[in-house]
């Protein structure tokens, strides 16, 4: 499928050109199971030390609609119903926001990555710590 963008008030969005993890602002969201909590936990604390910052916003959708126009770097979801994030997860790819599971996979459905290309891959080593 050819990406045709997203836009914002009628401007094409995308995503932040940060290359440095201490400058990162990354976001989060869980399900909630005691797991999806723990994991969520280890992320930010693993986070916390690595990035510049790492909150819990509280909407997984527009979490990754922050992503997709640079206002963060990075979204990283656990456990997340497809209701809460699918919409914010299609304007994040029409950006041109990476996207992954948290082990490495293409699509990890509720357990996905999403993040400024130019940060992904220290995101994912990032992430791989702690999976």
């Amino acid at each position: 499928m050819q990406r045709k963008g997203a836009f914002l008030n009628g401007r094409l969005i995308s995503p932040s050109q940060n290359t440095d993890m201490k400058k990162a602002f990354i976001t989060s969201g869980h399900g909630r199971k005691d797991t999806d909590i723990a994991l969520f936990l280890r992320f930010m604390s693993a986070f916390k030390y690595s990035a510049f910052d790492m909150k819990k916003l509280g909407s997984a959708a527009l979490e990754l609609c922050y992503v997709a126009c640079g206002r963060s770097d990075a979204f990283v979801g656990v456990e997340l119903r497809p209701w809460d994030f699918k919409a914010g997860l299609l304007i994040a790819q029409e950006s041109g926001c990476r996207v992954g599971g948290l082990n490495g996979e293409e699509n990890g459905e509720g357990n996905l990555v999403v993040c400024a290309p130019r940060l992904y891959n220290k995101v994912r080593r990032i992430i791989a710590k702690v999976v």
